[in-house]
């Protein structure tokens, strides 16, 4: 099965927020061969990026 076909199309649960109460807090997941983190900012918003080194 295409991956592209299962992950691109729809929106994904990565987690609960209550995983990730506090400001800083962070997860990690794999999502098809896509690594991400999702972040709880300084703010108290929730952001998710591509976990990629630079």
């Amino acid at each position: 099965i295409d991956m592209q076909e299962i992950f691109h199309k729809e929106w994904l649960i990565a987690g609960m927020t209550c995983e990730i109460p506090s400001k800083g807090n962070y997860l990690t997941l794999q999502i098809g061969a896509n690594p991400i983190i999702v972040i709880r900012g300084a703010e108290g918003v929730v952001h998710a990026f591509h976990n990629v080194c630079r």
